[in-house]
Parts: structure tokens; sequence; C-alpha cells
């Protein structure tokens, strides 16, 4: 089933200066858009550049509205960088919120954290059925 259709993000004219930087791997910074994107740009050198013509190619195969349980990708073909879904928060702090004084889980949360492991599979499957192999996380 395709995802919702999301609301268009704000303009982005290919340009970073002003924009707060959020995050950064060995091969791109992450910036943000607004509250619900997040722009994906190189670090200039040549194996950045390829890391992320990689990426593109990825955002190609999956599509702009695939799976509900993968980031979707605006612009994959942006001459600057990839326009991506925002995601807040990380399962590591959600975890941790979760956990009672004794240091025990209620049995909700771990309810939860079941829905959280099956949904992570439905999203690699979708990715492997468009040939993408997920190397990294």
């Amino acid at each position: 089933m395709p995802k919702p259709a999301k609301p268009p993000p704000k303009p982005w004219d290919g340009n970073i200066y002003g924009l707060q930087n959020i995050g950064h791997g060995a091969t791109a910074l992450v910036f943000a858009v607004d509250d619900r994107w997040v722009v994906k740009v190189p670090i200039p050198s040549p194996f950045g550049l390829q890391a992320i013509e990689q990426e593109r190619e990825i955002y190609r195969r999956l599509g702009t509205n695939g799976s509900k349980h993968v980031i979707s990708c605006r612009n994959p073909d942006h001459s600057s960088g990839i326009l991506l879904e925002r995601c807040t928060g990380s399962v590591r702090d959600r975890l941790r919120e979760m956990r009672q004084a004794d240091g025990s889980i209620p049995r909700e949360s771990l309810v939860q954290v079941g829905r959280w492991a099956y949904q992570a599979a439905k999203g690699l499957a979708y990715i492997h059925e468009h040939n993408v192999i997920q190397a990294d996380g």
C-alpha cells in the first residue's frame, strides 16, 4: 500500500546557508529545511560525491511514494543534495523514556517495541524487493 501523500516540502533552492546543521556522517552533512524535511549534502570529496550519487540511485529505485516504513525522498535529482523526510528522536531515546524507576519496561511498552521491530522488518523487505541492500545503520 502506498504512503499517504505528505504536504510538499518548503521550497529549497539548493542553498544551505542559514539552515541548521543537525547531523553528519563520513560522506554527508544534514541540514533542517523545516520541521518535516531535511537536506543531505555531500562532503566535497570523491568518496562523498560517489556516496551521494549511490544514495540518489537508491531513492530513484524506491520512488517518492514507496513504503510507509521507509523514509520518503522528495527529489533525489536536485544538484545540491537530497531532500528527505525528517525523523525526530531516536529509538534509543524512546526506550530510555519507557523505563520505569526500577529499570523495568512496562508490558505496553514492550508491545510497542514489537511493533517497531515489525515495521523495521517491513521497511527492509521493501528495500530488498527493489534490489537495495542496507549495509549500515
